[in-house]
């Protein structure tokens, strides 16, 4: 039997707003831990939660399990920028959507979009929250970077408009974020608030844009990042918490009806500045539909109780809100009387491989080479350098054996490796090494995440390329990241960009270099004179 949130309490219509971070699925294997989430969600009555780590087989009957305890249908959600993979080990994983943008294929954007959404419905998620569409602008930020399609509103808008598509086509929830817009800034949220200096005619004519495209073509729901923005809101409150931005600008300007959610309100921007429950108010008064992450739900619920009381919030303002979310879950089928869409993958796991192989393909970009350096074979002996700035040893196994198995790449290609925190010693040892071949390719591996607040690796490894050239090599300088790099690596012979460091784009760099495949992807981001005339 169908509930309406008018028929729940006002302490279940709190909860029901909220929507925080479930253990991962090894934890909930743990009965304890099992049991306190079992007892939190009695307690609060949460809307839904947000879902990190797990794996396709064991997944699912925990969400399962826990939807059966719950009178109002969970909606879980899951960041599944590149797939469902991401988070669901034996599910699909792709590159960052930079990829997407260097390929510069709707089609492809769409078909990540609706993979994502056919998995992340068979683990038992709803809400996607994807795609970002902050615009990658800035080559000092931290957090956006790969992450984004590219720096062009219009193709961010049209890549967007296209996964958003494929997700809601295969009946997911997509979440356009971070509103409005964190491209430009240069601080990392989950540490301290960023803000963004910009007019307010360039946040019209740049960051809205995709969203307004999107908007437009019928997403279900968005986003806010935590970021001060003076030239929407001079008070310097983040957009979570600010009504002129949310309200004002979201849902009149833009006319977005759809779900509204914050971004994780245990980042940084939010707990060094504002008490739990004020910060949750202030996000209900924005105008903001759920609480993603609240550090404090009991928090969070008395202080959202003493608002009503002193008039600060109102039922009726709140039960806008849950009836969007109930909205969202009778359009996903969690009440019954759905029918799914016909999909292919309605009976079995499939294989999305050859979509994961078209973006790496379509993405790989040649941003400069000497000429008759490449494809590689003509220029006499070569060697790899993999710069790995994580220290992560199965990446570098995984890299290493693509390096030495993949057919069509030269057999026992001397393979080197320098870690993050080098010292001189290790990096001059390695040049004196390297410098006996003709030339040096110089894969640079490094993530863009939350909390490392660089976009380069330290400057005795970002230097390695003008050593080499020094000793006399010729330098391929291969960033499987970030592609403003470049700039920061120069000098070098040839610079290849690849957005990404997962294994499909791996073996599509490996061939590209050796001739096997075209470098057909196009920069999409201009952010020097040099890459612009590219």
């Amino acid at each position: 039997m169908r509930l309406s949130p008018s028929q729940l309490t006002i302490r279940e219509i709190i909860g029901q707003l909220m929507m925080p971070k479930l253990p991962d699925t090894i934890e909930l294997l743990d009965a304890s831990v099992w049991q306190r989430v079992v007892d939190d969600q009695s307690r609060f009555a949460f809307g839904g939660y947000i879902v990190f780590r797990g794996d396709r087989e064991r997944t699912p009957p925990l969400l399962a399990e826990l939807q059966d305890l719950s009178e109002m249908p969970l909606l879980f959600g899951a960041d599944l920028e590149r797939g469902a993979g991401q988070q669901f080990s034996g599910a699909t994983e792709f590159p960052h959507v930079m990829a997407l943008g260097a390929a510069r294929d709707p089609d492809l954007a769409f078909q990540q979009g609706a993979i994502t959404a056919l998995e992340a419905r068979r683990v038992g998620i709803h809400w996607v929250f994807a795609p970002v569409l902050d615009l990658a602008s800035r080559p000092d930020n931290p957090i956006i970077n790969v992450r984004g399609f590219g720096d062009s509103p219009r193709i961010v808008g049209t890549l967007g408009a296209a996964f958003v598509a494929g997700v809601q086509r295969y009946n997911g929830l997509a979440c356009a974020k971070h509103f409005p817009g964190h491209g430009q800034t240069s601080t990392d949220s989950h540490e301290e608030l960023p803000e963004l200096i910009i007019s307010r005619h360039k946040l019209e004519t740049e960051d809205l844009l995709p969203f307004r495209q999107v908007i437009d073509t019928g997403l279900k729901s968005v986003m806010v990042g935590h970021l001060a923005v003076p030239a929407l809101d001079e008070t310097g409150l983040p957009a979570t918490m600010s009504k002129r931005i949310v309200t004002d600008i979201l849902r009149e300007q833009l006319g977005f009806k759809g779900l509204i959610v914050t971004d994780a309100l245990d980042m940084g921007a939010i707990v060094k500045r504002f008490e739990p429950g004020y910060a949750a108010v202030r996000a209900l008064q924005a105008g903001c539909d759920v609480l993603l992450m609240p550090p404090d739900p009991e928090a969070v619920v008395e202080a959202v109780l003493r608002a009503i009381e002193e008039g600060g919030l109102t039922k009726q303002r709140l039960l806008e809100s849950a009836e969007r979310l109930d909205q969202a879950r009778l359009d996903l089928g969690l009440w019954g009387g759905y029918e799914e869409p016909e999909a292919p993958a309605a009976a079995v796991w499939m294989d999305y491989q050859p979509a994961v192989e078209a973006i790496s393909d379509g993405a790989v970009t040649l941003l400069d080479a000497r000429e008759g350096l490449l494809p590689l074979g003509k220029a006499g002996s070569a060697c790899m350098v993999m710069l790995d700035d994580d220290n992560d040893p199965i990446l570098q196994q995984n890299f290493r054996q693509c390096v030495a198995q993949l057919e069509g790449v030269p057999q026992n290609l001397p393979f080197f490796v320098l870690e993050g925190d080098a010292d001189e010693s290790t990096v001059a040892e390695l040049c004196a090494e390297a410098t006996h071949h003709d030339v040096v390719i110089v894969a640079v591996f490094m993530a863009v995440r939350a909390w490392k607040n660089r976009v380069a690796p330290p400057p005795l490894l970002t230097a390695l390329p003008g050593r080499l050239k020094a000793g006399g090599c010729q330098v391929i300088v291969v960033s499987f990241t970030s592609p403003f790099l470049g700039p920061l690596m120069a000098p070098w012979d040839a610079f290849i960009c690849a957005y990404s460091g997962d294994s499909a784009t791996q073996k599509s760099v490996l061939r590209s270099l050796w001739g096997l495949q075209p470098m057909s992807g196009r920069l999409p981001v201009a952010h020097s004179a040099a890459w612009a005339q590219v």
